[in-house]
């Protein structure tokens, strides 16, 4: 069988546990990054968050200096924010944004943009917003995200254990941080559409995270009560099943994102795509890479303090292997190869079958391999 044909029956054992360790310096990069750019930079929040107003002039010959230069000439120009977009009919919008919350202000710079614009002033259309209402709306997303993380923790302590649910609200936290890091570090306008994408890509993350966690708790279930497997060695046997679903999901759902970002974006030119999908990209990316790295290995750490599994490490120890080995060797191959030695020549055929009997049957991961089905009479 290829490798690739492997991949897709989970039968790969990657070292995930080994690769792991390495991306959590990656992963500690990251976070200082974006820490250090939350601090320093800050996000670029928008009208919507802080208040303001924001003009739409449909003009195909207004340009972005002269509307800068408007709002320079009525002493606004600071923190304030043109550009050029198109709508879904086509037509050429410049779309200024500035921290105006003066009403009588705000009317003179709609006439100036109009005059500049070569349109009528009843074309330019104005939304402004209060300030208040800016702050109710971070406090709602705040107070949304927190509700989340509660409704989270408390599903998977029900559902799994609280291993898992501190294993998976790491990873959630980690994703969050990521991707606002990464908007306050190149400046990207953060929008009501990106709290929506932020909660969407938690979702997705969580997604990811369940899938590893409910195979890991099958797979304890199955092979622990042998004694010879470590919870890292389940674990790794855990992420190298479930890895291409991992994956498979992933891309899927970047497809349509992509798609989002280059044709919405990119070509029409729509704002509030590229503020969703942005977010979107980014958290899907750190989502699957998180459920992978961060909750898995913070899960293992936690794990293998309990003492069904400190047991059994000793147990290797006291039996001369090595713990930490975590390759994984199904236990039913073990008996059979401790066997093999005193098989005599006379067996050799049968002791064959009976491996390749074993290999079937790990094949299907069942105790023995399928009966074949009886043909039926015709």
């Amino acid at each position: 069988m290829s490798t690739h044909g492997r991949i897709y029956r989970g039968q790969i054992d990657f070292d995930f546990p080994r690769i792991n360790r390495r991306l959590l310096i990656m992963s500690g990069v990251l976070i200082l990054i974006s820490l250090g750019a939350l601090f320093t930079r800050g996000l670029n929040l928008s009208v919507d968050f802080v208040g303001g107003t924001v003009w739409e002039v449909p003009s195909d010959t207004l340009t972005q200096d002269e509307a800068t230069a408007v709002l320079a000439d009525a002493d606004v120009a600071a923190g304030s924010k043109v550009q050029v977009v198109t709508d879904a009919n086509n037509v050429r919008i410049v779309r200024v944004q500035s921290d105006l919350t003066n009403q009588k202000a705000s009317a003179k710079v709609t006439a100036e943009l109009a005059k500049a614009g070569d349109v009528k002033v009843t074309d330019v259309e104005t939304n402004f917003v209060g300030p208040t209402w800016g702050k109710t709306v971070t406090r709602q997303a705040a107070k949304a995200f927190v509700i989340f993380l509660v409704l989270v923790s408390v599903f998977i302590t029900a559902r799994l254990e609280w291993r898992m649910a501190v294993g998976a609200i790491t990873a959630l936290l980690h994703d969050v941080i990521i991707t606002l890091g990464m908007y306050a570090l190149f400046q990207f306008d953060v929008t009501p559409p990106t709290v929506i994408a932020v909660l969407t890509i938690l979702g997705y993350s969580l997604y990811d995270t369940i899938v590893v966690f409910d195979r890991s708790q099958e797979n304890q279930a199955r092979y622990t009560k042998t004694g010879h497997y470590t919870f890292i060695t389940l674990s790794r046997r855990s992420l190298n099943q479930v890895f291409m679903r991992t994956m498979n999901t992933t891309i899927t759902a970047l497809m349509p994102v992509i798609a989002m970002l280059v044709i919405g974006a990119g070509f029409y030119g729509q704002a509030t795509l590229s503020e969703f999908s942005i977010a979107l990209l980014i958290g899907l990316v750190a989502g699957a890479y998180s459920s992978i790295v961060i909750a898995t290995t913070l899960l293992e750490w936690l794990k293998e303090r309990e003492p069904q599994f400190v047991k059994i490490r000793q147990r290797i120890i006291d039996r001369g292997g090595d713990p930490d080995d975590t390759r994984w060797v199904e236990y039913s191959k073990r008996r059979s190869a401790a066997k093999l030695p005193q098989a005599s020549v006379r067996h050799e055929g049968t002791v064959a079958a009976g491996n390749r009997a074993a290999e079937r049957a790990d094949l299907y991961e069942r105790p023995h391999p399928p009966r074949p089905r009886k043909k039926s009479k015709r």
